[in-house]
């Protein structure tokens, strides 16, 4: 998740040309810059942590399930772009398919699903406004809020209509994209986790 970036709004023109020469990612909405936030120290009690842990076990997960196939999840390295928003956006683990799939900085436009693992106290670009531009995004058939915590899960997804629904996992339940046609066991998805 990003942190706000204190700078005055700056045209998508300009952050296209000011963000490659950047050390650190930083996201877009509307105009504000928000800097991504670095790996957050856990608490003194915790081995791990929790938004790490679980972004990886889903990143491993579906790239086991997708092995083969024209897609691949990325972790942490694929900006999203939003045209409807002019948003640039990191998520957590974007899935995206041949002819589409462009790792690193170079923005993709067209993921398939996306998954967020916001930390606790992220940034100004909360889930619910991230899912506002996710949805204008055509190509996305599924997006995965996960509360690393709590061990749940959110799921979005858009309808034959083209309406989203909701589909809250609760903890132990497993996990099912539709849209790469894939169960996933809750203890997979929070393997390593208290």
């Amino acid at each position: 998740m990003a942190q706000p970036f204190d700078t005055p709004r700056m045209t998508e023109a300009d952050y296209l040309a000011w963000a490659p020469t950047q050390a650190r990612a930083h996201e877009y909405v509307e105009g504000r810059l928000y800097a991504m936030q670095e790996d957050v120290e856990t608490e003194p009690f915790e081995r791990v942590d929790p938004r790490a842990m679980v972004t990886r076990n889903l990143a491993d997960a579906l790239n086991a399930h997708l092995r083969g196939t024209e897609c691949k999840a990325h972790m942490g390295d694929m900006r999203v772009y939003v045209p409807a928003a002019a948003a640039y956006l990191y998520p957590d683990v974007v899935v995206s398919c041949a002819g589409r799939t462009r790792p690193g900085r170079t923005p993709t436009a067209e993921p398939f699903v996306i998954a967020d693992v916001p930390s606790p106290g992220a940034g100004s670009v909360y889930p619910g406004v991230r899912f506002a531009h996710y949805r204008r995004l055509p190509s996305l058939r599924e997006y995965m809020l996960i509360d690393a915590r709590r061990h749940c899960v959110d799921l979005y997804r858009r309808g034959t209509d083209g309406l989203w629904g909701l589909r809250p996992w609760e903890q132990g339940d497993d996990v099912s994209l539709a849209s790469l046609d894939l169960r996933l066991p809750a203890a997979a998805l929070f393997a390593g986790l208290p």
